[in-house]
């Protein structure tokens, strides 16, 4: 898979990791250089970058099996950021495009 290059394949690399199409491994090795090589004009204002921060924060703190001490330190499992960014996506404010 390709670097995404938007807001919206992101949000595809998102849909397909919550449909079960896309492996975690692939969310976790794209969805970084997806976000952080956006350039900022891509953001129609701080709400639209913190909350895909915010999503990208939470891939890069997951682990397939996080120790309890892990978890203390805010690491989740891959199930958890499954329920998480279900719950995410389903209350995102609806950002202008």
């Amino acid at each position: 898979m390709s670097t995404p290059n938007s807001l919206e394949a992101l949000d595809a690399l998102i849909a397909g990791f919550l449909a079960g199409a896309t492996p975690f491994a692939t969310l976790e090795s794209s969805y970084a250089p997806g976000f952080l090589f956006l350039p900022e004009e891509a953001f129609s204002d701080v709400e639209a970058e913190v909350w895909y921060g915010v999503v990208h924060e939470r891939i890069e703190r997951t682990a397939p099996d996080p120790s309890p001490e892990a978890k203390q330190y805010g690491w989740m499992s891959v199930d958890e950021l499954r329920a998480w960014l279900e719950e995410a996506v389903r209350i995102k404010p609806r950002l202008p495009r």
